[in-house]
């Protein structure tokens, strides 16, 4: 979460003064050097997730510090449609360019299916994934997107160009921002969501035990 306060950081000093120079070059090398120092995360993500769930299982049982960090919800799916022109025309008049987005999440032994509109794809999804989440984490609802920007990270390789994508939330109080990294940027934007969700959940709940201790 370091990475997303640093980058907050420049971002706001640079959008008080966007003709300094000084400024818009703070802003350009601190999301470069974010951008490096967490490669190597992306790839250890990629390979914590090749694990199968019954060993994941099996080391959070065992390290009692690991299973702090345990997801609280596993996202299953999403899904985004574009309005046919049918129902684009009927929606026009009400609000221009909304795009509809589903998510499905498992909690424990539960499974939500939940669908929102919003302004673009990203804020869509985010709506829809605090949908499924809302009823069994009510305090998710105090988790607002703020801010969202995309990086194109490895034009100049003959693969596909990467794109890394900023998340910035707010919850309670507290303003912090997490990246997605892929080839396709609203995968990319997908799990930038879903880590600035674990990451809200797992703050909140050690506010709680703070409280409680």
């Amino acid at each position: 979460n370091v990475s997303g306060r640093l980058i907050s950081f420049a971002g706001l000093r640079y959008y008080q003064s966007t003709t300094d120079g000084e400024r818009s070059k703070f802003l350009s090398d601190i999301q470069e050097k974010i951008t490096i120092y967490t490669s190597s995360l992306i790839f250890f993500n990629l390979e914590l997730n090749k694990l199968p769930n019954e060993q994941l299982g099996s080391l959070y049982s065992q390290n009692e510090e690991l299973s702090r960090y345990k997801p609280v919800f596993d996202p299953i799916y999403y899904r985004i449609y574009a309005l046919n022109n049918e129902e684009y025309s009927l929606a026009k008049g009400i609000s221009e360019g909304l795009i509809e987005a589903a998510v499905k999440a498992r909690i424990d032994d539960s499974t939500y299916l939940c669908a929102a509109e919003g302004h673009g794809p990203i804020d869509a999804l985010n709506k829809a994934l605090q949908q499924a989440l809302v009823n069994k984490y009510p305090v998710i609802r105090d988790l607002h997107l703020t801010d969202y920007s995309v990086k194109v990270i490895n034009s100049s390789e003959k693969t596909a160009a990467k794109v890394r994508v900023l998340v910035e939330h707010s919850f309670e109080g507290e303003k912090f921002g997490t990246i997605g990294v892929n080839t396709d940027i609203i995968e990319a934007s997908w799990n930038a969501l879903i880590e600035a969700y674990h990451y809200a959940l797992l703050q909140h709940a050690e506010f709680v035990d703070e409280l409680h201790s």
